[in-house]
């Protein structure tokens, strides 16, 4: 149920998250409370032991599975989670510490491993079906110059001439340009191009009616993108017939090795 209530806040439309990978951003006090929900939620029964000498149960590995993917989609939900863990793995409770601490390990240690999510299952000795491979739908990440890239938004400057955005999704998020003020300047709006003090801005809104013809379009995905003046959120007449709701603007932050979460790719 927790899970299902991320999938509400990241996506614009009930298909889930797995068909746009930057998902719409969480508020920080939501997020919060979700990942307190999230790991309380998996503390809860008897049947979630995540000791490093007790077998897992399949019902442990699918709780972790989920907790997995909420913490690979982005930075901001790895965080709470990891400090929620070590918080209560200095808790008073011997028992709580000890979950805490083997959860938080299993966590790190997937995270810094290059096998992909049915291997780590495996290797949990998981076998048979799995309920949760729904979960696994990303686009695999393709490689370029050496780091890991998903191929994003395609965005047309004339009818020869377009860009494509390639971008790390696990460091970018759609914000919406109303709660920019009050954002954490560690996560700042992808410009495409500065003029002085203007930046133009990857804006989006979501889309009266959802378009399925294509699961590889942004149209597919809920939403319309088009380019903003920071000065001037104007919305393009054409985009503003055919979507609703607030404006949202694409936001990323550095990645650990100080790079940046995005590059522009011009297609002729």
């Amino acid at each position: 149920m927790v899970y299902q209530n991320f999938l509400r806040e990241w996506s614009w439309h009930t298909g889930g998250p797995w068909l746009c990978d930057i998902v719409r951003a969480i508020s920080p006090s939501r997020r919060k409370q979700l990942c307190h929900d999230l790991v309380n939620t998996t503390f809860s029964t008897s049947a979630h032991r995540f000791d490093d000498h007790v077998k897992w149960t399949e019902s442990a590995t699918r709780c972790f599975c989920h907790i997995l993917i909420i913490a690979k989609q982005h930075v901001t939900c790895l965080e709470e989670i990891l400090g929620i863990l070590m918080e209560q793995s200095r808790d008073s409770d011997e028992d709580t510490r000890k979950q805490a601490s083997g959860l938080k390990q299993a966590l790190t240690d997937a995270l810094r491993s290059r096998q992909d999510l049915s291997q780590m299952l495996q290797k949990l000795g998981v076998t048979g079906r799995r309920p949760w491979s729904y979960c696994f739908n990303h686009r695999r990440p393709i490689c370029k110059d050496d780091k890991c890239w998903r191929l994003g938004l395609n965005l047309g400057l004339t009818r020869s001439k377009s860009l494509r955005l390639w971008f790390d999704h696990h460091y970018c998020s759609w914000v919406d340009a109303e709660a920019l003020p009050s954002w954490s300047s560690a996560e700042v709006p992808l410009a495409k191009e500065r003029n002085g003090l203007r930046q133009k801005w990857i804006c989006c809104r979501e889309l009266k009616a959802l378009s399925l013809r294509s699961s590889f379009s942004t149209l597919s995905l809920g939403i319309q993108p088009f380019f903003a003046f920071s000065d001037d959120l104007h919305i393009p007449q054409l985009v503003a017939s055919r979507t609703k709701g607030p404006i949202y603007v694409l936001v990323g932050r550095d990645r650990p090795d100080g790079s940046r979460p995005f590059l522009w790719e011009e297609e002729l």
